[in-house]
């Protein structure tokens, strides 16, 4: 028997598997171009364009819920977003 696809090749669970991690792979290289991209430089734009594409496929695949692309794109930001640039030790004195 010869194997010309790595997913015939893997149990059907591993195969899903790994296409799911490729999927959160992408989705977290996607927002970190988006957010560490020059603002309205083509790769932003791109970032921020597929990221949304994404999402209303994503949304198009689960039938029983009404889902918003936007809220699904911002959830994403907010997962992996691993910068915080406003937060100073010292918002805490004014804020209280």
């Amino acid at each position: 028997m010869t194997v010309t696809r790595l997913s015939e090749a893997l149990p059907i669970d591993l195969s899903m598997s790994l296409n799911y991690s490729f999927y959160i792979m992408n989705i977290q290289s996607l927002v970190h171009t988006a957010l560490n991209a020059e603002r309205y430089s083509p790769e932003y734009k791109s970032a921020w364009r597929s990221l949304f594409k994404l999402a209303e496929s994503t949304c198009k695949l689960v039938t029983n819920r009404d889902l918003d692309p936007s809220i699904l794109v911002d959830d994403w930001v907010a997962q992996y977003d691993d910068t915080i640039n406003h937060c100073n030790p010292d918002d805490d004195a004014v804020t209280g």
